[in-house]
């Protein structure tokens, strides 16, 4: 596929494989696991980098390797370490995110190689806060102070299901919760190119936002009622 949300630029990793094949039942039936581990891996997205240590288990339930089609249900994804630092300055933080941690689990996923949606698949998340997506949501414009108040909520948890093509990545209905806070997030990317929406809810006051490349539209007033409305990125 040609799409690259986060490009590997540095790092190490080790890779350990546990599979199962049963090349005598019809449509070689494979199933088994595969561990990744990164440490202080670099990536790239847009004018933003990631450093982060990397622990992937990827689980196949069941896979028939003729048909391309795999279950990768309870595949676990877990980054450590993680900052968001400037890509042309590496030793400069962005941001608080130091440290910053986040867990996904994929409690239903399947692959489909000859699909041109290969990927379906649904995600739980839980993270330390915040940072990252304010952070990247913030890049142009600045956020109200009471937005800004969500850096210091520890404990975010949701989930959302992620479709990924050959050229492109969607993000549907990612729903959020730290604290106080209710956060919704749409996002696709085509090639290198990201859309998004999200709306913040802080009890009577809302936020919405659509970004389009370096572009940010920001919407205060009817903000909940704006991002309804919005069907398509």
């Amino acid at each position: 596929p040609r799409i690259c949300l986060f490009l590997m630029t540095e790092g190490s990793c080790k890779i350990l494989v546990h599979p199962i094949f049963d090349c005598l039942g019809s449509g070689g039936l494979a199933s088994g696991d595969m561990y990744l581990h990164g440490d202080r891996v670099l990536a790239n997205m847009d004018k933003l980098a990631l450093r982060a240590n990397v622990a992937l288990h990827a689980h196949l339930v069941r896979g028939y390797l003729d048909r391309g089609t795999y279950d990768i249900s309870g595949t676990e994804l877990s980054l450590s370490g993680v900052r968001l630092i400037d890509s042309g300055k590496k030793s400069r933080e962005t941001d608080d995110s130091k440290a910053w941690w986040a867990k996904l689990k994929v409690p239903d996923g399947h692959l489909n190689t000859e699909a041109a949606v290969f990927l379906n698949a649904l995600l739980t998340v839980q993270a330390r806060d915040t940072v990252p997506l304010i952070t990247l949501f913030s890049a142009k414009k600045k956020l109200p102070p009471w937005v800004r108040l969500m850096l210091g909520v520890k404990g975010v948890t949701g989930k959302a299901r992620i479709l990924v093509g050959e050229d492109s990545f969607t993000l549907q209905e990612f729903a959020a919760k730290a604290g106080p806070f209710r956060v919704q997030l749409r996002m696709r990317v085509t090639g290198t190119y990201t859309r998004s929406l999200v709306l913040v809810r802080f009890g009577p006051l809302a936020m919405a936002m659509r970004a389009a490349g370096a572009e940010r539209e920001i919407h205060f007033i009817g903000a909940t009622r704006w991002y309804k409305k919005q069907k398509s990125l």
